[in-house]
């Protein structure tokens, strides 16, 4: 199974909650005439939310990871310090976890340090948490702890080398296998990317410079399927990639063959320069077949926003290159965010669910949409929509099961993080019964101001998890209520 997890960031969980300015406020009041649009009831088959966090002003990194013996969700958070409850204090992460498909029990707090990074699902029961230790106001020495379901968590391991905070991706499978993957910024300004690779039963390699001179903003890792449990003789089962861009506007790709070296960099397609870059965490086949999906949007003179795309490139199977990136969607008014989710595996075909928007001639903004494309060999097939006609939607998430895959996103009558009624929900379609398609979308939670919601297959009870964080005591902009984690699961005959 491929296990990804989307990180949150908290900083920018509480812009979006920030109170509009009066000309937003206008413009939202402008595009609320679907507010009155009736909501449809949770779906049924899901289970009643459920509340598993006490509350905090801000909630980012939601997780969930599962294995034989249990489900855990995981969350990092944000208080306002006393006495003053003006300024936040420093950042906290906990727990809840569901032993054998029962319900969660009392959240547990994590050490201090474990607030610093992300805490990756690994698959089998395994968890890998990333430590950062403050080196300066920028950088940080990483070290990772590896741990499981249960909480419970072994001595961290260092990785030399110094990372640019916020710069850093780790990726791992049921295995063990590690791919710690950053940015680093040189003296003379140069931003470099590094990778350390840890295999099963040892510390991390030392660092392997990637890119000496990319200079770009974001990388991100993947490590593939494993060889579940295995013996490889020492070395490594999966293939393993790392994805960057460039300061030239280039999306760059180095690919480490399983028992093998880093291999040559490769351009797959156009990036954005001095704009971010949205790129899902690549899917690695058993077969060697690898895809890496991204969306990008170009800054043109005086910095205004130029066109969006939403491409795809492949390496097909048995082959050391990249086909010419494939484009799903291309618009004059894309989503200011882009948001892209990938997922594939367990006899699926690779996925890939995006956010596009309704329509490029519309004003600004446009309304955004959730659209879908599967992958038949080494193409893409044309993108269909599967969010409700009418809806905005934002948080495009994905997952992967026996019966295959769940896609996820928050949609309501109002532009994502509205101060209006009613709030984003969650949404979930499922794949169908029959056929290579996703069922219709049904609404899986309360319309409360839903901020960010990952799904997963539970490994011990056959049943899809969904958690998410949001707003039920949401009252006006000027007392937007505190967030708390929820969950809701169904069998995955549900869909």
């Amino acid at each position: 199974m491929e296990v990804r997890a989307r990180h949150i960031c908290p900083a920018r969980s509480r812009a979006r909650r920030a109170p509009l300015t009066t000309a937003a406020l206008a413009l939202v009041g402008a595009l609320a005439l679907g507010a009155a649009t009736p909501t449809p009831s949770p779906a049924a088959g899901w289970s009643p939310a459920v509340t598993v966090s006490p509350p905090h002003e801000m909630i980012g990194n939601l997780g969930l990871a599962s294995g034989p013996s249990g489900d855990m969700v995981f969350w990092r958070f944000y208080d306002l310090a006393p006495p003053t409850h003006q300024i936040f204090g420093p950042p906290g992460a906990s727990y809840a976890v569901a032993p054998a498909a029962s319900a969660f029990g009392a959240p547990r707090r994590l050490p201090p340090s474990y607030a610093s990074g992300a805490l990756v699902a690994l698959g089998g029961g395994g968890v890998a948490q990333l430590i950062l230790r403050r080196t300066g106001v920028n950088t940080a020495k990483p070290s990772v702890a590896i741990g499981d379901v249960s909480g419970h968590f072994r001595s961290p391991l260092p990785v030399a080398g110094t990372l640019w905070v916020g710069r850093a991706s780790l990726a791992g499978n049921r295995d063990g296998e590690l791919l710690l993957a950053w940015i680093s910024s040189t003296r003379a300004g140069h931003r470099q990317v590094w990778a350390s690779v840890r295999l099963p039963g040892r510390g991390f390699a030392a660092p392997q410079l990637i890119s000496p001179s990319a200079n770009g903003l974001a990388v991100t890792a993947a490590v593939g399927p494993g060889a579940h449990g295995t013996s490889t003789g020492g070395r490594a089962a999966s293939d393993m990639v790392v994805v960057f861009d460039s300061k030239r506007g280039r999306m760059l790709v180095r690919v480490r063959p399983h028992a093998s070296g880093w291999g040559a960099v490769a351009d797959i397609g156009p990036a954005a320069v001095g704009n971010e870059n949205d790129v899902a965490a690549p899917y690695i086949g058993r077969n060697g077949r690898i895809v890496v999906a991204w969306y990008h949007r170009q800054l043109s003179e005086g910095g205004e926003q130029g066109p969006s795309y939403t491409q795809i490139a492949v390496r097909p199977p048995n082959r050391g290159t990249f086909l010419p990136a494939q484009t799903l969607a291309k618009s004059q008014n894309g989503p200011p965010g882009g948001e892209v989710a990938l997922v594939g595996g367990e006899g699926y075909p690779p996925l890939v669910a995006f956010l596009a928007t309704a329509s490029s001639s519309e004003p600004t903004p446009a309304r955004s949409i959730v659209m879908v494309s599967p992958s038949h060999g080494d193409r893409f097939s044309a993108a269909r929509t599967i969010s409700p006609p009418g809806q905005w939607a934002t948080g495009v998430a994905s997952a992967i099961g026996p019966r295959g895959p769940i896609v996820t996103w928050l949609g309501g009558p109002n532009p994502p993080f509205s101060v209006l009624r009613p709030g984003a929900a969650v949404y979930a379609a499922l794949d169908a019964p029959t056929g290579n398609r996703l069922g219709a979308a049904v609404e899986v939670s309360p319309a409360e101001h839903v901020q960010s919601a990952v799904p997963l297959h539970s490994e011990n009870g056959d049943r899809w998890i969904i958690a998410w964080s949001g707003l039920p005591q949401f009252l006006s902009p000027q007392l937007p209520g505190r967030s708390v984690v929820r969950v809701t699961s169904c069998s995955t005959a549900c869909g």
